[in-house]
């Protein structure tokens, strides 16, 4: 219901982006990920 409620607010051509928080080990991840989580990530995603 919220997925749905939320496209019928999208202007046309609009996104709607999930972003889903997981644990995850970065020696597996592919390496364009590895990137984008050291580079691009917000500083505290690895506070945890």
């Amino acid at each position: 219901m919220v997925i749905q409620n939320t496209n019928n607010h999208l202007k046309p051509d609009g996104k709607f982006y999930i972003l889903d928080f997981a644990e995850f080990d970065m020696d597996k991840m592919p390496g364009i990920h590895r990137f984008i989580f050291k580079k691009i990530e917000c500083k505290y995603t690895f506070d945890c």
